[in-house]
């Protein structure tokens, strides 16, 4: 049987190939110029549209709107 920690959203993209963590996403870290723009932009994590900041605290839920983007 799977424990919370178990099914962060963290550890459900890792297990895709893909890497993350509370400064990058794939291609994109923290510093990173936004496209098309001169601003540094910065991974963020939203579940419900409340803005969360460590991907590896996020348990995953039935029902949950998951958004990851770089701004």
């Amino acid at each position: 049987m799977l424990s919370e920690a178990d099914i962060t959203l963290q550890k459900f993209i890792e297990s895709t190939g893909v890497d993350i963590d509370t400064y990058h996403f794939q291609n994109y870290k923290n510093g990173d110029k936004c496209e098309g723009s001169e601003t540094a932009g910065s991974v963020k994590y939203y579940v419900n549209d409340v803005a969360q900041t460590d991907p590896s605290q996020i348990i995953i839920s039935d029902g949950q709107k998951i958004r990851i983007s770089f701004e």
